[in-house]
């Protein structure tokens, strides 16, 4: 290949890269316009979490933000487990801080999801499709997990709050959106757990013409992605034991928002309704407007906060930007990790190369973590 050739097949490559990070530049931005405006429109007030009777909340609420990382990791070295990839627990809590760095404060392409797929290729080639369909999958019962915990608190707000909700229109969607999300979740679930039947049906009503314009490689792919799943479906015991971390982790969130209410002194509010904001911020955040939903969050948790009354009015702002601040704290914690993890950088730096190395972190296929 000339040099002409190579330099007009990297041009394209390189105005993609250039428009990637001027779209995570773009949402940074915004990101920062909506949390300055949440504040500015709530009068929020971060200084009263600095008087000393209420750090001990402040405290408390950092390390219920925590514990979600701890969790999130046995979930996924679980989940990667049932593919026949076993990786150590201190390994994935390593994976999944320095992801959430990446996720919150990096522009461009580098994500979390990428380093953990580039780390099990280390110690399992070729499991490149096992290791996305455990990401996708955790991601996919973090959700359900996230919907289930709204819905079983949705009713006692019902009960106990009726004429606030009908009387609110920000509280009627946010039920509404809880109620659609979950079902949706249990019919995809329900499709997980039967798929084995869907690969010999699609082949009876899949007319021939399709079946030969079908590419060879996308056939390969469409079969690794059933036996993929149905290694999954034949671990229903792992498959509850995520959703149940996952009903923890979420749970572990909104008990971090109540001791953020409490740091800003916030008096009207229960914890239903702080747990049902919660939620309902970070349901918003699916949205990828902004890097980690930051701003998204804030904005939408204000709403709820208002729909709550809740009091002083400062708290309205000050909770959810305090939350962000939280989540960032914990991300430079990922930065840290990443800065003393040699392997970490050269995956960034050369994904390809760093791949096809064997990993120093005693990492391996097959092994007992």
């Amino acid at each position: 290949m000339t040099m002409e050739e190579s330099h007009e097949k990297t041009a394209p490559s390189r105005l993609k890269q250039c428009g990637i990070w001027l779209l995570r530049l773009a949402g940074t931005a915004i990101a920062c316009a909506l949390v300055v405006y949440t504040l500015r429109s709530t009068h929020g007030d971060l200084s009263v979490v600095l008087r000393m009777d209420r750090l001990g909340f402040l405290l408390a609420a950092f390390l219920f933000q925590g514990v979600p990382h701890a969790l999130a990791s046995l979930r996924w070295q679980r989940l990667l487990a049932t593919q026949g990839c076993v990786i150590p627990y201190w390994l994935s809590l390593k994976l999944t801080l320095t992801g959430q760095f990446f996720n919150a404060f990096i522009p461009g392409t580098v994500s979390g999801d990428i380093l953990k797929v580039g780390f099990v290729l280390k110690n399992a080639p070729g499991r490149r499709l096992e290791a996305t369909l455990s990401i996708v999958l955790d991601r996919l019962i973090g959700l359900t997990g996230q919907f289930t915990v709204a819905l079983l608190f949705t009713p006692l707000l019902c009960i106990g709050y009726y004429s606030l909700v009908c009387s609110t229109p920000v509280l009627l969607l946010a039920i509404a959106v809880i109620v659609f999300g979950a079902f949706s979740l249990l019919l995809a679930g329900c499709l997980l757990f039967n798929q084995r039947h869907f690969p010999d049906a699609m082949a009876r009503k899949c007319p021939r013409c399709i079946k030969r314009m079908t590419p060879r490689k996308l056939k390969t792919a469409f079969g690794h992605l059933i036996s993929g799943a149905d290694a999954f479906g034949r671990h229903p015991a792992v498959l509850l034991q995520a959703l149940f971390l996952s009903m923890l982790i979420h749970s572990s969130l909104g008990v971090c928002t109540y001791f953020l209410g409490k740091a800003c002194g916030e008096q009207n509010m229960n914890p239903v309704q702080y747990m049902l904001t919660t939620q309902i911020g970070n349901i918003a955040t699916a949205i990828p407007v902004t890097p980690g939903g930051t701003g998204v969050r804030d904005t939408v948790s204000a709403a709820m906060l208002a729909a709550f009354h809740a009091s002083p009015e400062s708290a309205v702002g000050g909770i959810p930007v305090l939350y962000t601040l939280l989540m960032l704290l914990w991300a430079l914690i990922g930065a840290a990790i990443f800065i003393v993890s040699p392997d970490f950088k050269a995956m960034v730096r050369h994904p390809q190369e760093a791949a096809n190395t064997p990993s120093t972190d005693g990492a391996a296929n097959g092994e007992n973590s």
